[in-house]
């Protein structure tokens, strides 16, 4: 009975270990998951206008609209927030560096070259 109680420990150590590691400060999360309502409304919304004007200076022709479709997340003082955008609802994407610090301040940081929809999202400066 002993070394069960131990190994029920151990196991729990490491789901807890494992989970953690997944928002662990400085690391990039692994799963890309799809923008909700919070994170459109949050992160999102508040920096629109300024995804829209750098990818407009990115593409050939006009740009009406981007869409946030998925994102990663990176705990620093604050998060950072790497989102991937579909542009004018088409096959091209780009990928946007959104930083939310802990006063709850948004700002775009940077927003990386064309994409596809395939292309994992990675970390970028």
């Amino acid at each position: 009975m002993e070394h069960f109680g131990f190994l029920l420990l151990v196991l729990i150590t490491t789901i807890l270990l494992v989970s953690a590691s997944a928002m662990m400060p400085g690391g990039i999360t692994d799963t890309e998951v799809p923008v909700t309502k919070e994170i459109q409304t949050d992160v999102l919304d508040p920096v629109e206008v300024d995804v829209l004007t750098r990818v407009r200076s990115m593409v050939n022709g006009p740009v009406d609209n981007v869409e946030g479709i998925s994102y990663k997340s990176q705990i620093v003082a604050g998060v950072n927030y790497f989102v991937k955008y579909r542009i004018n609802n088409s096959h091209t994407f780009v990928h946007a560096r959104i930083y939310k610090d802990l006063s709850r301040n948004v700002k775009l940081v940077s927003v990386s070259g064309l994409k596809t929809e395939a292309d994992p999202i990675t970390y970028f400066k």
